[in-house]
């Protein structure tokens, strides 16, 4: 593929990326590679797979984001670093990437523009096989952008989701047939996780006291997260526990909003705000706690690292976490939109360290059984090539 105006990131220096004739090709779309779940649940997937039999390569139209210097370490990232409304050149850019590269499948993600960029460059390429990954659609949209995503449906040949709730909807919504629809559970590296600093360690190193107990929510600062629940809560959870506090990490458009509420609650020096962060096994050893409040999910990233950790979870019972959190084993859910509810299930949790400690142990074996990096590759592997040869593709997979 070229090297151009357009900026490519490729760390993979004296690595070699001769492509064996039967290895499939595959380009994966995004936006940007800002440090969102589902970058980070592709990053996680793409670090175990075999470039000797699945060689992919990344795609972002806006600037690269936090994470592309690191996924860069691992593929190819090409960056078109510029991205307007109704903007043909992006359709260019990478219908030109997809016919330079030979590829096989192309692969976009979430419910934004590049998905639909990505697909219609897809089909005008002339691409063999063309997925659409759906982490969970979140809002209204309006009815155009509905009948676009639709059309686009009768040209994609799968889709893939990360829960069982989430494939649910899409049937519902985009009326699709339920044979197009394959569940690729999120992976993650568990060992990443599993040697944990000191809790006191962890906190001096964040900056947090070093006594009391501390909570933890990992989530962009937007409205659907309901991190403002959490904000409510807290007034109660305080009462039993004076001594606790609370940790944000991750940044994003309700930010101010968030301060402001913290401020008003009377709450606020009891809130730390630690923006986005990449040291999540340093934030997790801190934690007694994680909590996910959030309206609407498909299956969040920081609730498998939490599990992985051996820190049990308190969150709603929404989208696919409870295909991941058993509740009474491995955490406690809540319904959406009850601070009520998330503050005596933070404070019985709180009050008693040998069921955190159960549980802990119990979330860091089912991750290990059913949500590991390893696994979600070998599955995307296995549906690249159950695809292809259906649609006929000479002398490229076996």
């Amino acid at each position: 593929m070229r090297q151009g105006a357009e900026q490519r990131l490729d760390s993979r220096n004296g690595i070699d990326q001769t492509i064996p004739k039967r290895t499939i090709r595959a380009l994966h779309v995004f936006m940007d590679l800002s440090i969102g779940g589902a970058q980070l649940i592709f990053f996680n997937t793409l670090r175990a797979m075999d470039p000797t039999r699945c060689w992919i390569e990344v795609a972002c139209l806006a600037e690269p984001g936090a994470l592309g210097p690191e996924v860069a370490q691992v593929a190819p990232v090409h960056c078109r670093n510029r991205f307007g409304s109704n903007d043909l050149g992006a359709l260019l850019y990478l219908y030109w990437l997809m016919r330079a590269g030979q590829v096989d499948v192309v692969h976009t993600y979430l419910y934004c523009r590049s998905s639909v960029y990505g697909r219609l460059a897809a089909i005008l390429a002339r691409v063999p096989v063309i997925i659409a990954d759906e982490m969970g659609r979140v809002g209204q949209y309006p009815w155009k952008r509905r009948r676009a995503e639709w059309l686009l449906a009768r040209f994609t040949d799968h889709f893939v989701t990360p829960s069982q709730a989430t494939r649910v909807d899409l049937i519902r919504t985009d009326r699709v047939s339920p044979s197009q629809v394959t569940v690729i559970y999120p992976g993650i590296d568990s060992g990443q996780f599993s040697a944990k600093e000191p809790p006191a360690i962890a906190r001096h190193r964040l900056g947090l006291p070093d006594h009391g107990a501390v909570i933890g929510i990992i989530a962009r600062l937007d409205p659907v997260k309901r991190h403002a629940d959490l904000i409510a809560a807290f007034p109660q959870i305080l009462q039993v526990v004076p001594a606790a506090q609370l940790i944000f990490v991750g940044d994003g458009p309700a930010a101010s909003e968030l301060h402001r509420l913290a401020y008003e609650t009377g709450v606020a020096k009891k809130i730390h705000f630690l923006g986005a962060r990449r040291d999540i096994p340093r934030v997790l050893s801190a934690l007694d706690l994680l909590v996910l409040p959030s309206q609407q999910e498909g299956l969040p990233n920081s609730i498998l690292e939490a599990m992985a950790a051996g820190v049990p979870v308190v969150a709603t019972r929404v989208g696919g976490i409870p295909e991941v959190v058993v509740d009474g084993e491995t955490g406690l859910l809540v319904p959406p939109g009850n601070p009520l509810a998330l503050a005596e299930a933070i404070n019985s949790l709180l009050a008693s360290p040998e069921v955190r400690q159960r549980m802990g142990g119990r979330g860091r074996a089912r991750i290990e059984e059913h949500f590991t990096a390893r696994r979600a590759a070998a599955e995307l592997e296995t549906l690249y090539r159950r695809l292809l040869p259906a649609k006929r593709v000479p002398g490229r997979v076996s």
